[in-house]
């Protein structure tokens, strides 16, 4: 999958909040496996920095290694392109 829109999060930069508070730089552990079929599922129980967020689109970097997601950067998205921005509050909680 080609990444698209504005340059990942680095540290220092300016917070984007989403209508669900997800703050770029705020901790997530995923509630469920979260499937991105046909390229990995993140399991439940990883844990990851919201890298990006607006309101058609939030990434989080997982911290352990996920096998096929590599052309992901290691990060899972929720997109209102692919109907999954909604699941976002349901597949996660903040740890932070």
């Amino acid at each position: 999958m080609p990444r698209q829109g504005p340059k990942d999060w680095r540290p220092g930069q300016k917070n984007q909040t989403t209508k669900l508070s997800a703050n770029v730089g705020r901790r997530v552990v995923l509630r469920y496996d979260v499937d991105r079929y046909p390229d990995f599922i993140a399991p439940s129980g990883g844990t990851g920095t919201v890298v990006y967020a607006d309101m058609e689109e939030i990434r989080v970097r997982m911290d352990q290694h996920m096998a096929g997601a590599e052309q992901w950067d290691n990060e899972v998205h929720w997109s209102e392109n692919n109907d999954t921005y909604n699941d976002f509050e349901k597949d996660t909680r903040f740890l932070t």
